[in-house]
This record gives structure tokens, C-alpha cells and sequence, in this order.
């Protein structure tokens, strides 16, 4: 639809701002590292954001109609495989399913639909590294915002 080819090309065009300040200071033009000031990040997020949204909302309905019933798994399936088979698979396989991480009895059912014994027996572990990891990136990034807010001494 038009709202989503809109969104994404205001994404782009947001990550392209942020790739020619990044080349230009990666060659030493210091003038360009305003660029990299929170609120360009911050516009380029809301509009990935904004993008992510509309397909979110979109698709499922356009999907649940043209493909029968079973295709749904069948995509999950091929998805998972795909995951598994990236460079980082543990945290690929980790971000899939942390939405599932307050229901554990839909979770494990999803697993044991979707996953290979060998991947059932590495999630534990790739669920504890990310979390983590994760848990540790937000400790960090809420201090740093902390120690912002609170401005100079």
C-alpha cells in the first residue's frame, strides 16, 4: 500500500543521513559528528518504528486470507530454519520467541511444534546468553540516561 512504501522510504532516507555522516566521520570530517546527536538516531528509530508498525498491522490479515490455515506453521517452520542457520542463531532464536516469555506452557508448545531436538536442546542455553546480554545492555543504557538527565554537576 502506499502508507507502507511511504514509511519505508522515510526510513531510508533516515538511514542514509546517518550513513553519510558515519563515512564522513570514519574520514576524519569531525564537522559531521553532529549527525550522530541522539535526536537523528532517535528520528531514524521512530521511522523504522512507524515502518515495522504498518506492516505489523497489515500483513497478517493479507496473509491469513490468500494462504490456507496450516501454511501459518509451515512459515514459522521455515523461519526458525532460517534463524538457526544465520551467524548468530542463539540470539536470532532468542529475540523469535521472547514474547512467549510470561506464557512457558505456549512457549514450550511452540517449541516442540517448530523446533529440531537439536535446536530444543541449545535454546536453554541461547535463552539464558541472551537474556543475559540483554539485561546487561539495559542496565547500562538506563544508567547512561540516568546520568543524562541529570545534566552537568
Amino acid at each position: 500500500s502506499k502508507a507502507i512504501h511511504d514509511l519505508k522510504r522515510r526510513a531510508l532516507a533516515e538511514l542514509e543521513k546517518l550513513d553519510r555522516a558515519a563515512d564522513e566521520v570514519g574520514r576524519g570530517s569531525l564537522e559531521h559528528l553532529e549527525r550522530f546527536n541522539p535526536t537523528a538516531i532517535e528520528t531514524f528509530q521512530a521511522s523504522l518504528c512507524a515502518y515495522f508498525e504498518e506492516l505489523e498491522t497489515r500483513l497478517p490479515p493479507i496473509l491469513e486470507e490468500a494462504l490456507p490455515p496450516m501454511f501459518g506453521s509451515v512459515i514459522q517452520t521455515k523461519l526458525l530454519e532460517h534463524l538457526c542457520a544465520s551467524q548468530r542463531p542463539g540470539e536470532n532464536v532468542a529475540i523469535l520467541t521472547y514474547w512467549l516469555r510470561n506464557r512457558p506452557g505456549v512457549l514450550q508448545r511452540w517449541c516442540l511444534a517448530h523446533m529440531s531436538l537439536a535446536t530444543r536442546m541449545l535454546y536453554p542455553r541461547w535463552k539464558r546468553r541472551f537474556e543475559a546480554h540483554h539485561k546487561r545492555k539495559v542496565t547500562r543504557l538506563e544508567r547512561r540516561v540516568s546520568l543524562l538527565s541529570q545534566g552537568p554537576s
